[in-house]
């Protein structure tokens, strides 16, 4: 709040609420030169002091009180100095008339200064609030009111000017509180921001020397990093999180990936899988290489367990291609589906998560050059509370049959980690985050539909006031569903598929080929017609059905609708959490 005086009467309201106190000296001047030759030593010793004590006082109120405090006390320090050597014996002097005087001038003078630090303390009090980023109460506005109403009560006419630069300065904190609060907010944030982004360019320079080198290393998948640069890279992101958390986060991001990549250069798979259970918190299910161009992965879920199946090839050149995919010969409704891809074409990453005991395929196919090569897996178990964010917060879902009611429920009530997230008042589950440095997210909301919402306008945690704008509507079912219900509507849409098409090819031609306008006209009277008998049958046969999961799946829609609002359930993992601390890393520039 520091700026030159001559401001206050001229650069209008802007200028005075951001203006500093007035100087004492630059309002008619309140130091008086002392010069008396000679006299009596002390008189001279008291002139000496006055003529100090007007030098000590604080030229300007408003700036820093503590300091002002100190030049104030200083000056009535040198006051009584000089006053104790004012004796009845120096009354006869001929000087003392003089220097006494200027004993009174300066005490009256430090009476006015007096009542200047009041305001100045009470003022200085408010402004700590709004650095801090508050706004001050009425009992700090008060105490500035009074000390400002203090000082107009008692100030002589030569204060004139400071009163009324006083009063204006009280109505205007008064007046401008929340925007003082918010500036003030704004300029230490930015302080605090620069002084960060230079210690971090101090501290970075090494250890983007080192990502950058590994990097390279870990993109080719040729060769494992040297146990030395990932020590030297955590102990550079050390110095780094003392500086900046979110950028230390950032890096140790980068230290699991390493630890990921070099886990692979294990000789035996199951060292390997071992590496990564341990690096991860997990316990190894299964391990091994595959055999042939196919994936066929198979194991015992447990329900409430997520797995993740790992997958690096055995001999890496850009041109290999993985497919997984998974299924059971339990209940389909159980599995919860998801990929993790992390950019390393040279790896292959799947799971599920599973709300039920049952076993598990991971099959798909695999495309080499040659029949040598083969994908080294592991297959790594977690409870779902100990699902590691290095997965959730860069995954994508497969998302389930919104027509398929159970599995449908087991989405909201029982997520895959980290993939329910609360917007302002409603809940989404992410299918997609489009990758860590993205700010955007594709979303499924309780009705199945897709939405792209920004990653910084979600939370992980419930809020307080939940509700759901998204209305029922009913989509036809997935070609693919596993609900009974589905496979019989999907039935009848294939049957009548069958019927029909034959039909449509046949009279589509006749249409497109017609050599006179008769010929023409008939046959698009012909496929009229078909569009009509295609539309009663669909409706006579498949509309029952389509009519019964529709209702159930309004019913599941309501039950969720009612139980979310109510209960406000949060995933295992606060991923959007995890999304703001890396974010921070990115954006603090």
């Amino acid at each position: 709040m520091r700026v030159h005086v001559k401001a206050l009467f001229g650069l209008g309201f802007a200028s005075v609420l951001l203006a500093a106190a007035p100087a004492a000296a630059q309002f008619g001047g309140f130091k008086v030169n002392v010069n008396v030759p000679g006299g009596d030593e002390k008189v001279n010793k008291a002139n000496d002091a006055f003529q100090k004590g007007f030098a000590a006082l604080p030229e300007s109120y408003g700036r820093d009180a503590d300091e002002e405090g100190r030049k104030l006390a200083e000056a009535q320090k040198l006051l009584d100095s000089g006053r104790s050597q004012l004796t009845s014996e120096t009354k006869l002097n001929s000087k003392f008339n003089d220097v006494d005087g200027k004993r009174q001038q300066l005490e009256a003078t430090i009476a006015m200064h007096k009542l200047m630090l009041a305001c100045s303390v009470a003022r200085h009090d408010v402004r700590k609030t709004h650095v801090a980023g508050q706004e001050a109460n009425d009992g700090q506005l008060k105490k500035l009111d009074d000390a400002v109403a203090a000082f107009a009560g008692g100030a002589k006419p030569e204060f004139k000017r400071q009163v009324e630069w006083w009063q204006t300065e009280a109505q205007n904190v008064r007046g401008n509180n929340k925007d003082l609060a918010a500036s003030e907010r704004d300029r230490v944030a930015r302080e605090k921001k620069k002084l960060i982004n230079r210690k971090l360019a101090e501290a970075e320079k090494l250890i983007d020397k080192y990502v950058k080198d590994a990097r390279a290393i870990v993109v080719k998948g040729e060769a494992e990093l040297p146990a030395k640069t990932i020590q030297d890279v955590a102990g550079e992101i050390g110095k780094v999180k003392a500086v900046f958390e979110p950028a230390g986060a950032y890096y140790e991001r980068e230290i699991q990936d390493y630890k990921f990549y070099n886990a692979w250069f294990k000789p035996a798979t199951a060292d390997a899988a071992n590496e990564l259970a341990g690096l991860f918190g997990g316990t190894v299910v299964a391990a091994g290489e595959t055999e042939g161009k196919a994936l066929a992965v198979s194991f015992q879920a447990k329900a409430d367990h997520c797995y993740w199946v790992a997958g690096r090839w055995k001999v890496y050149t850009g041109g290999e291609e993985a497919r997984m995919d998974f299924s059971t010969k339990g209940n389909a409704s159980a599995i919860q589906e998801w990929h993790f891809w992390r950019n390393m074409r040279w790896a292959k990453n799947g799971g599920v998560c599973v709300t039920a005991d049952l076993p598990v395929t991971a099959g798909g196919e695999l495309k080499f050059a040659g029949t040598s090569n083969a994908l080294r897996y592991a297959v790594i178990a977690f409870p779902r509370a100990k699902f590691p964010m290095w997965i959730a917060a860069d995954m994508s879902i497969s998302t389930p049959d919104f027509c398929d009611s159970a599995a449908w429920k087991a989405l909201w009530q029982n997520p895959i980690p980290g993939t329910l997230v609360w917007g302002e008042k409603e809940p989404y589950v992410v299918s997609s985050n489009d990758g860590l440095d993205s700010v955007w997210l594709t979303v499924r909301t309780l009705t199945g539909s897709e939405s792209r919402i920004q990653k910084h306008g979600v939370r992980g945690k419930a809020p307080a006031s939940r509700a759901v704008k998204t209305q029922f509507a009913f989509r036809r079912c997935h070609s693919e569903s596993t609900d009974p219900e589905a496979k019989k509507l999907a039935a009848c849409h294939d049957g009548i598929d069958k019927k029909y098409g034959p039909q449509y090819d046949k009279w589509g031609k006749e249409k497109e080929y017609a050599k006179t306008i008769s010929q023409y006209q008939n046959a698009k009277q012909k496929l009229d017609q078909l569009g009509e008998q295609e539309e009663k049958e669909r409706t006579s046969k498949c509309g029952a059905i389509e009519a019964k999961i529709s209702k159930r799946c309004e019913e599941t829609f309501n039950a969720l609708v009612d139980e979310v609002t109510g209960k406000g359930p949060s995933s295992a993992l606060d991923t959007p959490a995890y999304w703001d601390l890396l974010t921070q890393a990115y954006t603090n520039d």
